[in-house]
């Protein structure tokens, strides 16, 4: 099929998904934003949950405060919504909006998370941790100067709901809303590290030849950094959340960055970049791989080129669970979010598990005939350099 073609349904496909979820780019469509998150109509109905016996509430628009009272009409508490004041704020799929209850007397009481499209594993973690209680017992003061470390595995959640505690409490407490970084030092060196890297895999990728004998480094570096450190890969629920929600550009500069590489090589260099050099989960096949160099299963070229489209179909499936909105979290559907394997569904270590298996009998199983995110990079490519392509990386 012609590469005009198939970015041509891409887009058709992304238009749809953006149409049906009424959002792109954490822009509403064909609606206006609404100034309150309070104003969406049935959000107030969080008091009931966060307040014993919670009656009705009075709301104070000097500071957007709603006073809650219990059925004995004594106020039991202030609450604070965080959007929109924190709509720029944003986790690994979006925005955490939440509600800040306040004692009558000013201390946080409660942090409770509202409705949203975070990775259902990965935030059920970081409540498990006991982050939420983080800022239980404090003024609103002692509340918005506490520095809070991440939930390890989980720092783009549990660094979302900590920022907009505090720039909901800057604002509340009429300080401002100045943009605070948090855990800045950590994110820097990860940075670092990760640029790094891709400097190195850049130059793999350039000099293929003369940087075959650092193969393994790459495979350990990627492994390493990008997968159990930084947790850095692309899949499509990832570019599922950037086109509806953006990107988050302070904690997900460098993995755009890759995105775009990942990109621009097979469109203007007719080679896989992000696939063969990046990702971290086709290092750990192709380094569980050399355990059985000779003796792979022979799968006949018939075989293998229609076992190929499989890969291309669970992208038209996820694209269409997509335009659905239905609630399915479709990161199931694909294996890196085992590197943080103490949040990664059953289901993803099970996937996970299997394809490292049958790497030891098959060539990259996964990137070679299952992955989508894989299929979306190999559609900005000429189907001849493609093949010329493949036929070179099976040799390494």
């Amino acid at each position: 099929m012609n590469r005009l073609i198939k970015i041509g349904l891409l887009l058709v496909f992304a238009v749809a998904i953006c149409l049906t979820s009424g959002k792109v780019f954490n822009y509403e469509i064909g609606t206006k934003q609404p100034e309150r998150i309070a104003e969406l109509g049935d959000s107030t109905a969080c008091f009931a949950e966060i307040v014993e016996n919670f009656s009705y509430y009075e709301y104070i628009a000097d500071n957007d405060c709603y006073l809650l009272y219990d059925k004995s009409e004594k106020m039991v508490g202030k609450a604070l919504f965080s959007m929109p004041y924190c709509a720029d704020i944003k986790g690994y799929n979006g925005n955490i909006p939440l509600v800040i209850l306040l004692s009558p007397d000013g201390k946080v009481q409660k942090i409770h998370l509202l409705d949203n499209t975070e990775t259902p594993s990965f935030l059920n973690r970081v409540v498990e941790k006991g982050f939420l209680e983080n800022w239980t017992g404090l003024s609103v003061d002692e509340a918005k100067a506490k520095q809070v470390d991440a939930v390890t595995g989980a720092t783009y959640s549990s660094s979302a709901i900590s920022k907009s505690v505090r720039v909901r409490l800057e604002n509340y407490a009429g300080s401002g809303t100045a943009d605070v970084d948090f855990d800045q030092n950590n994110n820097l060196v990860g940075f670092i590290a990760s640029m790094v890297f891709l400097l190195f895999a850049g130059f793999c990728f350039w000099e293929p030849q003369r940087t075959r004998k650092f193969r393994i480094i790459l495979l350990l570096a990627s492994i390493g950094v990008l997968g159990f450190w930084q947790g850095q890969f692309i899949s499509i629920a990832k570019l599922s959340g950037w086109l509806l929600s953006g990107v988050n550009w302070q904690m997900e500069i460098f993995l755009f960055i890759v995105f775009v590489a990942g990109i621009m090589a097979p469109l203007f260099l007719g080679k896989q970049f992000y696939c063969m050099y990046v990702c971290p989960f086709g290092a750990c096949q192709e380094l569980v791989g050399k355990v059985n160099p000779k003796h792979k299963l022979k799968i006949s070229p018939k075989v293998a080129k229609w076992l190929r489209y499989l890969r291309y179909v669970l992208l038209v499936v996820l694209g269409a669970i997509l335009c659905t909105s239905l609630d399915i979290s479709i990161e199931n559907f694909e294996p890196f979010s085992a590197f943080k394997f103490q949040f990664a569904s059953l289901a993803v270590l099970i996937l996970a598990g299997v394809m490292l298996v049958l790497s030891i009998f098959i060539n990259r199983p996964w990137c070679t005939f299952l992955c989508p995110t894989g299929a979306f990079f190999s559609l900005f490519m000429k189907k001849q350099k493609q093949n010329s392509q493949n036929s070179n990386e099976n040799k390494e």
